[in-house]
């Protein structure tokens, strides 16, 4: 689950999950996956004309990869029913086809020479900068979203800021500053890597909108509560409330910070021109929790 403070919006929580099969198994999964998006779309209404352009290119018969299609429900207190994204697999058909895919599904949604831009600034170092998601927000309207996920493997700041750049008018040394406050002095990301998204909405052309860093903090500190320490400092110097983030913590742990990291799994940040956000994510350690990180003790 994760819960998300936008510049210009109340907080929106946000709940990811995949359907599984009674035997579960990639084909029988997207099987489970397409008849909760049947039941979703008579009680929810979604708007289904960009996944209906985009579906057979990532849907085939026999599906390869961790996952066929995850679910994310969007709740708002201003809202009675959550809005939905859906999350495709570009490696549905082999990792050697993610870049074809990702291409294909940006041009038939309006982006021509969008990849391009992608991969000027996202996909820079060969196979260390792959593509995990693409995803679509069910949901009609100009703001309604296409994005497009890179993780970077191995990764410095400096890697994450140059693929940030792909957005006009954003200072993309606030990355480099993000990654400080979260990681300290973690130079190469070699744990869990870096995540970045481009958002592109209508009227976009070749570039994103928006930029989203994700940066996996479970894997970067000896524990939560110093995951906890560095991201309400982050959201005081940001100028954020960090009360709702103190309390959602609360809300959800069961047991104590200190005894090791993973609550607190991701942290990231929105960019765009006018407006930026943050977003945490929590796990519910439903199995259990990782000891603590002794290389990070200090």
């Amino acid at each position: 689950m994760s819960f998300t403070l936008d510049d210009d919006a109340g907080p929106r929580m946000r709940i990811l999950g995949e359907p599984l099969a009674t035997n579960p198994g990639p084909t029988s999964n997207l099987h489970a996956a397409l008849q909760l998006l049947g039941a979703l779309s008579e009680r929810y209404a979604p708007s289904l004309n960009r996944f209906d352009a985009v579906s057979d290119l990532f849907l085939p018969g026999e599906p390869q990869g961790k996952f066929s299609l995850w679910f994310s429900f969007i709740f708002a207190p201003d809202s009675r029913e959550p809005t939905l994204k859906i999350y495709f697999n570009p490696n549905a058909r082999g990792a050697s086809q993610a870049h074809r895919l990702v291409a294909e599904a940006l041009e038939r949604l309006g982006f021509p020479g969008a990849f391009d831009c992608v991969s000027e600034y996202g996909l820079t170092r060969g196979n260390l900068d792959r593509l995990p998601f693409f995803s679509l927000d069910l949901e009609p309207g100009p703001r309604a979203r296409v994005k497009v996920y890179i993780m970077h493997d191995d990764a410095q700041a400096l890697d994450a800021q140059r693929a940030a750049e792909a957005v006009e008018g954003i200072d993309s040394e606030h990355i480099r500053r993000f990654c400080e406050s979260l990681a300290g002095d973690v130079s190469t990301f070699s744990n869990r890597p870096l995540t970045t998204a481009y958002d592109f909405v209508e009227g976009d052309g070749a570039r994103p909108s928006f930029h989203t860093l994700h940066l996996p903090i479970r894997d970067y500190v000896a524990n939560d509560s110093i995951a906890r320490q560095r991201l309400l400092q982050l959201l005081r110097d940001r100028g954020e409330d960090s009360t709702l983030a103190a309390r959602a913590i609360e809300s959800v742990s069961t047991r104590p910070l200190d005894a090791g990291p993973g609550l607190i799994s991701y942290i990231s940040l929105r960019s765009g021109p006018q407006q930026s956000g943050t977003t945490i994510y929590l796990s519910s350690e439903a199995y259990s929790y990782k000891p603590a990180l002794a290389e990070f003790a200090r």
